[in-house]
């Protein structure tokens, strides 16, 4: 059999889907398997062990300027070249995960006389199926991508695969040695970026969580994210700073990993971490990947997919007005978010911590 898996975007959707690679394998030994990505959120399957091959849309570097610039010619052009690269794998199956006009189209011009998405799929996607997966509402979102391959697969749980390599590690290892963290100065990871407003706490209260980390468990803070979040970095640098300034916090400034890392070196980082803290994004999920107890900060959105995970606290204030997905009520107040305390944050801390010794 060869099998075409289509999970596009984003960073914590593509690694929670990586079950499904192991599945596949473990069902067919001998299979082909390749993966079709987003080349924004490529690292995270590439190296996969499961998986024979990575495939790359190349949305944002070709596609997106082509369309942005009318280009038509030149677009229907490379959409026929991409067409072409698809067949020449000769897949019978195309399994598409994402669920949108999008991947079900690329599902279809892969040639696959098989082509297999989820019933609740958007944008008329569900005319370029031949058949349906159906969605369990109990099951979390790593279960419930099992779940929607039944029809190939039998149920059972796996975890995540996140493939870091050596070169990851070292570069961790590097990272934090030259910013004077030796091998046992407890870490905390920080993940507090993510695209939408409603989904981020607030900035002071991270930096009280930096200087309450340093005070009460001698523990050091990085913070990570890509290219586009360095001024929030800077800013919460800058309020560290002003804190240490006035005598608070002691000698504790954040370390920031902002825009310096590949996807899966910001991974080794969470995985040399202690603790991981974020908000809902996708590196926060890599703290589950990895096995690095987590804290995740939920308010706009559900947390309900998220599991019941040993090493996992979820912290949610649980509002009548949330979750509200992509359409806050609250005038840009974010009450879901602003809810949650410092103090409940650096509990969690360390309950997590003494769970884990």
């Amino acid at each position: 059999m060869r099998i075409l898996i289509v999970k596009l975007s984003s960073i914590g959707d593509v690694l929670m889907a990586t079950p499904v690679a192991q599945a596949l394998r473990e069902q067919y030994p001998r299979a082909f398997i390749a993966w079709l990505v987003e080349e924004a959120f490529q690292d995270v399957v590439q190296g996969n062990p499961y998986l024979d091959e990575v495939l790359v849309w190349p949305r944002q570097s070709l596609w997106e300027p082509l369309l942005r610039g009318g280009r038509w010619g030149t677009l229907i052009r490379e959409l026929g070249r991409f067409q072409q690269q698809l067949r020449t794998y000769r897949f019978e199956v195309a399994l598409d995960l994402q669920g949108l006009l999008k991947s079900a189209l690329l599902a279809w011009l892969s040639g696959a006389p098989r082509r297999l998405g989820p019933a609740g799929a958007r944008e008329g996607s569900q005319l370029l199926y031949t058949e349906r997966l159906y969605d369990q509402p109990e099951l979390t979102r790593t279960k419930l991508y099992l779940g929607l391959i039944e029809p190939l697969v039998p149920f059972r749980d796996l975890p995540m695969t996140l493939p870091l390599g050596e070169g990851d590690r070292a570069f961790a290892g590097e990272f934090l040695t030259a910013h004077g963290v030796d091998e046992d100065t407890p870490l905390a990871a920080l993940c507090p970026t993510t695209t939408r407003p409603q989904k981020q706490w607030v900035e002071d209260y991270w930096a009280d969580l930096v200087l309450a980390l340093g005070e009460q468990l001698g523990m050091r803070s990085v913070v990570l994210g890509g290219p586009k979040d360095r001024a929030l970095a800077e800013r919460l640098r800058a309020k560290v700073q002003e804190r240490r300034a006035k005598g608070k916090g002691g000698d504790f400034p954040l370390l920031s990993a902002v825009g310096q890392t590949t996807l899966k070196q910001a991974g080794a980082l969470i995985e040399r971490a202690q603790v991981c803290m974020g908000v809902d994004t996708g590196l926060m999920h890599f703290g589950l990947a990895v096995g690095t107890p987590t804290i995740a900060l939920f308010g706009s959105t559900s947390p309900r997919r998220l599991g019941d995970e040993p090493n996992v606290i979820v912290l949610n204030r649980h509002l009548s007005c949330a979750p509200c997905g992509r359409h806050p009520t609250c005038q840009g107040r974010y009450d879901c978010m602003r809810g949650i305390t410092v103090e409940e944050v650096l509990t969690a801390a360390k309950q997590l911590l003494n769970r884990s010794g």
